[in-house]
């Protein structure tokens, strides 16, 4: 693998693919704040497209200076989704369990049904959207605050494997973390 740029048409559609994948994995990382099911499953098929298409040019790119790219990118797709964004899922629902109070909503329902206060699957929903009323800007700050600093970085090794893409500079050290 030669650190200076290739010139020719097929470096050039390299160049222009592995763009386009770092285009797609930054994507796939804004899709991760989703507000509704479909944004959240855009964000998945996001994800899947990045992986088809770093596969395809995984077998193109080796010998050339793209091959750093495709280990680089790998390795965000990988280590971000193995272990940053579960990791930044458990960080989050420690702190929703710490501060936003479940346990108050889990016996105020055991008590009520009890009591007989609650007879009817809508007397729960009540009760539950009461306590989201209460705590659910609360939860929203605890899940944007844990997810945003593997989002972050993930951004950032999309940035940075984009430019040097751009510029058909090989990465130089495409299996580190930073």
């Amino acid at each position: 693998m030669s650190g200076a740029p290739d010139s020719g048409k097929g470096d050039e559609q390299q160049r222009t693919r592995f763009m386009w994948i770092y285009s797609l994995a930054a994507a796939t990382a804004l899709a991760q704040y989703a507000v509704t099911p479909g944004t959240f499953l855009f964000g998945l098929f996001l994800l899947w497209a990045s992986i088809f298409l770093l596969r395809r040019q995984k077998k193109t790119a080796q010998g050339t200076v793209f091959e750093s790219h495709a280990k680089w990118i790998g390795r965000t797709l990988y280590i971000g989704c193995v272990y940053l964004l579960p990791a930044a899922a458990l960080v989050m629902f420690f702190f929703i369990f710490k501060y936003a109070h479940l346990t108050d909503l889990q016996r105020d329902i055991a008590r009520n049904i009890v009591t007989g206060s609650i007879v009817t699957p809508a007397d729960i929903e009540r009760m539950v959207r009461n306590y989201f009323h209460q705590y659910g800007a609360l939860i929203s700050r605890i899940a944007y605050l844990s997810i945003t600093p593997p989002i972050l970085w993930w951004l950032w090794r999309c940035w940075t494997g984009f430019r040097h893409a751009a510029k058909s500079e090989p990465m130089n050290k495409p299996m580190a973390f930073l």
